[in-house]
């Protein structure tokens, strides 16, 4: 001991903690698989999946929603995924309309195209059994199995858990995913793998069909995520209101945005997800998007209005660009709003957690109030440069005197009503112009 500490004691506490930071821009692809044991793993490169120990096969969901990810540009530079364990069959049925001589029905089936021309005096059921014995013959290539009947044909998975690739159907032809739903159900393995990991932020679900769409989205929907859902059901730019869209979109869910494209191998919901997740949580829209590797598609009039009433987000041709439209939740709510609410609930949940461990006392007077409160203004001033926020609108941040506060919750050493407002900066999605013109 030196003499000056006879005299002098000085004692340095570095009040330096951090919180972990939530994974805005991560996303999660949920999966029924064998590949690995554990409920969640973290990767880097689709192709990393296709290596031992994993050999994912370069045709199962995973990789195709992986390699649709890291296939835009940017990318997110980690994804995840979640092991389900609830297996399932996939069935899609497929339904012709009534034929004339030389119709020609076609689509894609993993990769293989299955043709079938309608012969002399045809009719439906005639179609039907000419698409079924056409799917039959190369049964051993697609791995499904075909069955008619006398109005429709449904296809098959002949694999447990394996997902069909189906592209580029002909108009005269209604697909609609009829899988149902595991016993095990989506949900129940996505809380299991969310209490394991629940650092990530957009959900991919690599089960088909509309009960296992409802099944997360009812689960997503108090859980802080996106979850981006995707399908290729003819009928959801119809007419009609039993389709997937009419049923999330009457539900109101604001965490679930379900996005429409006739080719289910396309993955419009991981090319969405993969474009936009890296530039969270900055100013961002999910409209008006162009992707990599996604077919543009051409809508009839009615089915545009059809999707945009069920608040379907779907892509389309806009003079050789690709367009998405509309970027919303299926409540009608945009996707952007949850994004930066959640933004911002997070980084106040970080701050107050911070200031309360950093500190050996926070004191209940009006001083230590400020200090609370002040935590509140710099999470709006953060967002204002970050261009989330408008900081041209009005924005507050109140919080009680001392004086003013219930003496049961001074004792029980609670701090209440800390009250904001602020204005989101939004986004412009369309623009309407009126010119004069004088001559």
């Amino acid at each position: 001991m030196g003499a000056e500490q006879e005299v002098l004691t000085h004692t340095v506490t570095i009040a330096d903690a951090t919180v972990s930071k939530f994974g805005f821009g991560i996303p999660l692809i949920a999966a029924f698989h064998s590949f690995w044991l554990e409920d969640v793993k973290s990767f880097q490169n689709a192709d990393e999946l296709t290596k031992a120990p994993y050999n994912v096969p370069v045709t199962h969901a995973i990789y195709l929603e992986a390699a649709k990810l890291k296939s835009q540009n940017p990318c997110p530079p980690l994804f995840k995924v979640g092991k389900l364990t609830g297996t399932f069959t996939q069935t899609v049925t497929v339904t012709p309309i009534t034929p004339v001589v030389g119709m020609i029905y076609t689509f894609v089936l993993n990769g293989t195209t299955i043709t079938y021309t309608a012969p002399g005096s045809p009719t439906i059921a005639m179609v039907c059994t000419g698409i079924a014995a056409a799917a039959t013959a190369v049964a051993a290539t697609t791995g499904v199995t075909a069955a008619a009947t006398a109005t429709l044909v449904t296809l098959t998975a002949s694999t447990a858990g394996a997902v069909m690739r189906i592209a580029d159907p002909t108009t005269n032809l209604a697909l609609a995913d009829t899988t149902p739903l595991s016993a095990t159900t989506p949900a129940t393995d996505l809380a299991r793998i969310r209490a394991a990991d629940g650092d990530w932020y957009a959900l991919l679900l690599g089960v088909p069909g509309k009960l296992a769409i409802a099944n997360v989205a009812a689960w997503a929907e108090s859980q802080r995520c996106i979850y981006f859902a995707s399908s290729a059901d003819s009928d959801v730019p119809a007419s009609g209101s039993t389709d997937i869209a009419t049923t999330l979109s009457g539900l109101g869910y604001h965490r679930t945005g379900l996005w429409f494209h006739p080719n289910s191998a396309d993955y419009l919901d991981a090319a969405i997800a993969g474009a936009m997740l890296p530039k969270l949580p900055g100013p961002i829209t999910f409209a008006n998007k162009g992707l990599a590797g996604v077919e543009r598609q051409n809508y009839a009039g009615s089915d545009r209005v059809n999707l945009k009433a069920k608040k379907a987000n779907y892509y389309v041709d806009m003079k050789g660009l690709g367009f998405t439209l509309y970027g919303w939740a299926s409540s009608g709510r945009f996707i952007d709003v949850m994004v930066a609410v959640d933004w911002f609930d997070v980084g106040i949940e970080d701050r107050i957690l911070l200031l309360l461990h950093n500190n050996d006392v926070v004191p209940y007077t009006d001083k230590g109030i400020e200090t609370v409160r002040a935590q509140v203004v710099g999470q709006i001033q953060e967002g204002i440069g970050l261009g989330i926020i408008d900081g041209d609108q009005a924005w507050s941040v109140t919080a009680p005197k001392v004086a003013t506060i219930n003496p049961n919750d001074k004792a029980s050493r609670i701090l209440p009503d800390i009250r904001y407002s602020y204005t989101l900066s939004g986004a412009i999605h369309s623009v309407k112009i009126i010119g004069v013109v004088k001559v």
